[in-house]
Order: structure tokens, then sequence, then C-alpha cells
């Protein structure tokens, strides 16, 4: 390991909170240790990061760093390594991509999935469509972290109305019958978000399948959308 990532870890370590860590370890459901650093310490590693090596344009060095920083089996420093990548929204691309698709086989608790789907992989489809065939194929993945973060991966440019709807649509659709807890839960927050920026296409779209989803995802999928198309949905009987 690198003089810069062991002091990157060492940093973490130093701020551990073991008043927090139990409950962090709870609520994330991890198997990992958890050492319940504040988000705001990992936030400002990050940043101080990003704030060294932005000028630099050298990827590779970004992705040597965090590659070493997963490699720790420790939820806090993993959770840095996404922090880092997420900074360098504007840089990362395919390769990273690649790197990051091993990441999920070594992934146990919703939140790395979140954070590197939403962010890391959310970031890398907004400057290349060209990646999406390949992250909408994980749809059929035995690991289900990357059936849902296939998923969550176009949930930033839908919810700043700049990703393609159908994209997402042909996810769902293949994921339907998934029976997978995480999942399934994710199926309601995709569909919130994208009111966000397509309210028509969520409307559409649930008043042709709110037969597939629960009462509940239903109701949290209408949250964003105009309220009349909202009570529409809600109120619409497929079988009346």
């Amino acid at each position: 390991m690198q003089k810069e990532t062991s002091e990157l870890a060492k940093t973490v370590k130093n701020n551990k909170n073991l008043k927090d860590a139990p409950h962090v370890k709870r609520y994330i459901k991890t198997d990992l240790e958890c050492l319940g650093v504040r988000k705001p310490i990992l936030h400002s590693l990050a940043k101080e990061f990003y704030d060294k090596h932005k000028k630099d344009g050298n990827l590779d060095h970004v992705h040597k760093v965090v590659k070493e920083l997963w490699s720790v089996p420790i939820y806090d420093v993993k959770t840095l390594a996404i922090s880092i990548l997420r900074r360098f929204d504007r840089m990362v691309d395919r390769s990273t991509l690649n790197m990051v698709e091993t990441w999920y086989d070594d992934i146990d608790n919703w939140s790395h999935c979140d954070g590197l789907s939403v962010y890391v992989l959310g970031s890398i489809v907004l400057k290349d469509e060209s990646v999406v065939p390949e992250i909408m194929s994980w749809t059929k993945s035995h690991n289900f972290w990357k059936r849902r973060g296939a998923l969550l991966s176009t949930m930033i440019g839908n919810r700043k109305g700049k990703g393609d709807p159908f994209w997402t649509f042909t996810m769902l659709n293949d994921l339907l019958e998934d029976k997978e807890y995480y999942v399934r839960k994710a199926f309601s927050w995709v569909l919130r978000e994208m009111g966000k920026g397509y309210p028509d296409f969520v409307y559409e779209y649930l008043m042709y399948n709110k037969a597939k989803f629960s009462k509940k995802d239903v109701e949290e999928s209408v949250k964003y959308i105009p309220e009349d198309k909202a009570k529409m949905v809600l109120e619409y009987d497929l079988n009346g």
C-alpha cells in the first residue's frame, strides 16, 4: 500500500467512534468491522484528496488509491474509497466502471451498493451512454447487489431530466419477478426520483404497470408527480 493510502486509512482509524460503531453496524447490516467514523469526517478527507489531485488529471492514480482503500476490510475505509470517487465525478469513465464492477463481489450492505451505484455509476452513465448496455446486463447477474446497482445507476440522470427513462423501465421490467428484498426495495425509489425529472413518464408507466407493484410501492412512486396524476394512479383500477 502506497504512503498516501496508508495515511488516509490511518486517519480514518484515528477518528473511530466506538460509541456509534455498534449502532452504525446494525443499521447498515454489515459483517465488516465498523469504526463509527462520522460522515462529515469522511467527506472532509475525500475533499482534501480531491483538492490535492483535481488538477493532475491523473485518474490512474485516483484508481490506485481507491482500490487500495477498498481492499481494507473496514466499512469506514471502504466508504472513503467511494466518497473519493464521488468527488471525481467529472473524471470517472469506463475504466472506473471496469474497476468498480469487481467491487460488487465484496459488497455486503446497501450503503456501499447505493453510494457506488447512484453516484459513481450514475456519473459515468451521464458522461458516456455507451456503458449503459453493459450495466443493464447486470439485471441478469446472480449477485443481487449488481441487480440493485443496475437500477440505481440511472437515478441521477432521471432525477435531473438528463437521462433516458426507458433504460430504467427496461431494467425494471427485467426485475419485476425478482424476489430479493434489496432489489424490490429499489423499485419505488427509482420511480420516485424519476418523478422529479420525468413525471409524465412515471405516470404513464404506473398506469400500465400498477398491478405489478405493491400498494406501498405505488404510493411511494407517485410522490413527485403532479397531485392530480398521482391521484389518478392511486385510484385507477386495472380491472375496472
